[in-house]
């Protein structure tokens, strides 16, 4: 491919006889540079043209590079401009133009051949796209020669592409047939033979007065007569031949001949009228052709300069074309159209060249993207993996930062917590270093506490032991008892019985025991003297307990009300006692427990026995009442005595032991006995416990009927018939006297049967005057 750096338009219309030149461009539209100095010859021949051609290549070669260093083989583009039907083939001019040196070879690429009128088109396409014609309409090129008018009717195509519409037409009607006219316009002045004889003999002379009419009217005449002016053509002034070479004869024969003359407005149209008439003909008929769909005429060459000629083509055809003109540079539009077109080759051939690069590339490309083909499958399927990865790396990212926020949140509050927890801890600490005293005594005492629980463990624990010996010797016992009972029962039915004589005999050493109670009673709570402290208050809430009315207000003066309601609240609680252990089994020193639970099972057997079984219920019912008499009465004598231990070591009740600290405690919560005087009342408690205890647990059972307790209520009338008292009145007017507190109960058998009812014991009660005695 050769790299082009210029591009040379060649035109010799008719080879040189009327324009000889070349223009030329250094690969840029906007700047063609026209060489027209050098002048040729007529080339009909190849002679003549190798000739023409090798004396222009000398001029070109010197104009070319004295501007530019440039390959005059290699980088230059000769367009030879051939006239459209002429005789000599491009393949002899191009044999001329490598004879004359033009090209290194005949078959150089360099040199390409164009017709004058393609040449004129591109230069007029090249000139209406500045003027704004479009893809796909019409314009016509009048090309106004010297001796022929061409007519040629083109359509603009895509990329600046031309297309023939109309066929090239053409008349003699060009600048020489304006010549042709003046000439006869000077026949007509100075005779056909003056004028022959001067062609004949000074043609020159001839080309001489048409150039003068060229330069004053050809192109200058507008058609307007205000800016015409009347020029007298005299044969002296201009220096014609006519009066210089017609001879004397040729005067004789002219007489009457004006060898000065006006040339006038009139003679000057009268001269371009018929031409210009012509012209116009041809371009009627051109347009009618194309059915007027002409976008511009335009007018090129020599003629085409004519001011009338412009003005009377405008006034005709203005109405039926947009665009009438005469484009810059016309004169040489062959030479100019030839470099465009070189310009547009050079082009077109890069643009084929990149084409076919391009589809080189493309073709490589495609090869490489078949190979590349499953590559880029699997970038595209890594892609969608990579964006499954980036939306579950989101996803998980904002899980991860709710779950630090989260945390971050509960890091606070544990925070929080945990400094509230320091000032709390610090608050304990400086507690417990206020308490490491009372701890330290405390952990004294604990030690000397477990020490004492390992004593006591060790003395439960033989305790334990002893007691199963005592429980097998007891289930002995029981037997051997169940049997002697058996035989007194036998005895007792040949006896008739026990007599009455042994009842009298319970009543009489029960009211002993009462006594001996009551005596020990006033002793433990002592006379309340004034070295006896009484809790006043807790007085009170005992008589609200027990619902008496009365209302202290001293310890002296209601001395005996606080004995009185101390006495009873003393039985009350022994009897809970009692109440408790007689519920609990297991130990060793539950045996008197264990007693009376076994003995009320065997006495419900018995009754069942002789309730479901046939023979003598009299025998069942007395053996059951003796049972509960033997079993009693040795409760009664040996029950919550002291135990044997290891050695035969006795020791204390536990219920003896454990209950009389408890009494004592609740004693002193209700007096206060000081010194000698509170030793001796508090041993007095264990000797009480044991007397109530036997007295209303195991007493009342050892006589024939089961003997009752009751306490009278308060606020009831004073019955003498059961009741008594230290504070009754000494005249008996007891009418008005009322229970205030019973403080030992009353005892008795069917206490609640008007008829048998027996009074055993009388109710000891404090009284009050009226039942509203405050």
């Amino acid at each position: 491919m050769n790299d082009y750096c210029s591009i040379v338009g060649i035109n010799f219309r008719d080879f040189g006889i009327t324009c000889a030149g070349f223009a030329y461009s250094y690969m840029n539209l906007n700047d063609i540079r026209i060489h027209i100095e050098w002048e040729g010859g007529p080339l009909s021949n190849e002679i003549a043209i190798t000739n023409y051609l090798h004396e222009l290549r000398k001029v070109l070669e010197q104009t070319i590079r004295s501007e530019r260093q440039v390959d005059f083989y290699t980088q230059i583009l000769f367009i030879l401009t051939i006239p459209d039907k002429y005789t000599i083939s491009n393949w002899t001019i191009r044999e001329c133009a490598f004879k004359a040196g033009l090209l290194r070879d005949l078959y150089s690429q360099n040199l390409k051949f164009i017709t004058e009128s393609e040449a004129i088109a591109i230069f007029c396409m090249k000139y209406l796209i500045t003027h704004d014609i479009s893809v796909g309409e019409n314009f016509m090129i009048i090309d106004c020669g010297g001796d022929i008018v061409n007519l040629t009717t083109r359509q603009l195509l895509e990329n600046e592409r031309l297309s023939l519409i109309a066929e090239r037409i053409g008349n003699d009607c060009g600048s020489s047939s304006v010549d042709q006219e003046f000439l006869k316009f000077l026949e007509n002045k100075v005779g056909s033979l003056a004028i022959n004889y001067v062609k004949e003999n000074r043609p020159d002379q001839i080309q001489y007065m048409v150039q003068v009419f060229f330069r004053l009217y050809k192109i200058n005449f507008t058609g307007i007569q205000s800016e015409f002016n009347t020029v007298k053509f005299d044969s002296k002034a201009h220096r014609t031949a006519l009066a210089l070479y017609c001879n004397e004869e040729c005067h004789n024969n002219k007489k009457g001949i004006e060898w000065s003359f006006e040339l006038k407005f009139e003679d000057i149209k009268a001269i371009f009228d018929p031409i210009i008439d012509k012209i116009i003909q041809l371009i009627d008929s051109q347009l009618r052709l194309c059915d007027d769909n002409c976008f511009a005429l335009s007018l090129v060459g020599d003629f085409g300069k004519s001011n009338y000629l412009q003005s009377r083509i405008k006034k005709e055809f203005n109405t039926r074309v947009r665009l009438i003109s005469r484009p810059p540079y016309s004169v040489t539009a062959i030479m100019r159209g030839a470099v465009l077109y070189g310009l547009y080759h050079v082009n077109q051939n890069r643009i084929q060249n990149q084409l076919k690069n391009t589809i080189k590339e493309l073709k490589e490309v495609k090869e490489k993207n078949e190979v590349l083909q499953d590559q880029i499958l699997l970038y595209v399927n890594l892609q969608e993996e990579y964006k499954t990865l980036i939306n579950k790396y989101n996803n998980e990212t904002n899980q991860h930062q709710i779950v630090v926020k989260k945390l971050k949140s509960d890091i606070k509050v544990i925070e929080e917590k945990y400094q509230n927890q320091i000032i709390e801890n610090q608050r304990y600490q400086n507690k417990i270093k206020l308490q490491e005293p009372r701890i330290n005594q405390l952990q004294q005492d604990v030690k000397l506490k477990e020490n004492q629980l390992k004593k006591l463990e060790k003395e439960k624990e033989e305790l334990d032991n002893e007691n199963g010996n005592l429980y097998q010797k007891n289930i002995y016992l029981l037997n051997q008892l169940e049997n002697n009972f058996q035989q007194n029962i036998l005895l007792d039915e040949t006896s008739n019985y026990q007599s009455e004589d042994t009842n009298q005999n319970h009543i009489s050493s029960l009211n002993n025991d009462i006594l001996q109670l009551s005596d020990n009673l006033k002793k433990y709570i002592t006379d309340l003297n004034q070295d006896v402290i009484v809790n006043m208050e807790e007085i009170k809430k005992l008589l609200l307990l027990y619902k008496c009315s009365i209302k202290i207000t001293n310890q002296k003066d209601d001395q005996l009300l606080i004995q009185a309601v101390l006495q009873r609240h003393i039985i009350e609680t022994i009897l809970s006692y009692a109440t408790k252990y007689f519920q609990s089994t297991g130990q060793h020193y539950h045996l008197e427990a264990n007693i009376v639970n076994k003995a009320s099972i065997l006495s419900t057997l018995l009754t069942n026995i002789s309730k479901y079984r046939t023979g003598n219920d009299e025998i069942a019912h007395v053996a059951t009442t003796k049972l509960r008499q033997y079993i009693y009465s040795i409760l009664n004598n040996c029950g919550f005595a002291n135990i044997y231990g290891e050695d035969q070591i006795t020791y204390e009740h536990p219920f003896i032991a454990y209950y009389k600290e408890e009494l004592n405690n609740t004693m002193n919560e209700l007096r206060i006995v000081k010194d000698q005087e509170k030793i001796a009342s508090e041993n007095l408690a264990a000797i009480i416990i044991c007397e109530v205890t036997k007295i209303f647990w195991f007493r009342l059972k050892i006589h024939e009927s089961v003997i009752q307790y009751v306490w009278i209520p308060c606020d009831i009338q004073v019955n003498e018939v059961f009741m008594e008292g230290n504070n009754f009145d000494d005249d008996n007017d007891n009418e008005n006297l009322y229970v205030g507190l019973c403080y030992f109960p009353l005892i008795g058998r069917d206490l609640t049967s008007s008829n048998n009812r027996e009074v055993y014991s009388l109710a000891k009660v404090f009284v009050q005057r009226n039942q509203h005695q405050i």
